[in-house]
């Protein structure tokens, strides 16, 4: 090698720049993504560090920096068809509305890291809505990563943010406190923060 010819490593850290935005502001360190695939092999990448705060205006907008490394795709978790990693579709889950019974207002998932809150709701032998007081029954898989509170009648569960948890259920059945409604039993799946 002679002097003045540069010599180009590859050492799988990339620097991407983007428009600091609604969106990009909410990758944190630790998101997975998929940017391209190349001779049918997804190319994968994780961010390492996000810089947030050197390059935005006073105003607004300005652009964010972050840097990133080569990650495996993981054909379990990744979807190659939306280009999306730690990719796991939503659950179905309805209901039939029964007389004198109760069911659940809310979203059968749980981000690790956050919350989420579960209504009641109560329907007397017309099916018609009606007021009951609700009670609560949780069984977490480890009550070390998990909380549970009731305010006002709505359940509210809680998760530690560790990425570990992914998979876990939460087994939940909702009753009235007079047993006069069927009770409702239902999971809750830990998933991923970004889907």
């Amino acid at each position: 090698m002679s002097t003045g010819e540069v010599l180009t490593t590859l050492n799988g850290r990339y620097n991407i720049t983007l428009p600091y935005d609604d969106e990009s502001k909410n990758i944190d360190v630790g998101k997975r993504f998929m940017l391209d695939i190349i001779d049918g092999v997804p190319k994968c990448y994780i961010v390492e560090f996000a810089d947030t705060s050197s390059h935005r205006y006073v105003d607004a907008g300005g652009y964010i920096e972050w840097t990133c490394t080569s990650d495996e795709y993981n054909p379990n978790v990744d979807n190659i068809d939306k280009m999306i990693c730690d990719y796991f579709e939503k659950p179905q889950q309805s209901y039939r509305i029964m007389p004198n019974s109760c069911a659940v207002n809310g979203v059968f998932e749980l981000k690790y890291g956050s919350e989420r809150t579960f209504h009641a709701l109560f329907y007397d032998e017309y099916c018609k809505p009606t007021q009951a007081e609700p009670r609560w029954n949780v069984i977490v898989p480890n009550e070390k990563y998990y909380s549970y509170s009731v305010s006002d009648g709505e359940l509210v569960l809680s998760c530690s943010p560790r990425e570990q948890l992914i998979g876990d259920v939460i087994k939940v059945m909702l009753y009235d406190a007079e047993y006069k409604f069927k009770p409702c039993e239902f999971e809750v799946k830990v998933v991923p923060v970004y889907m």
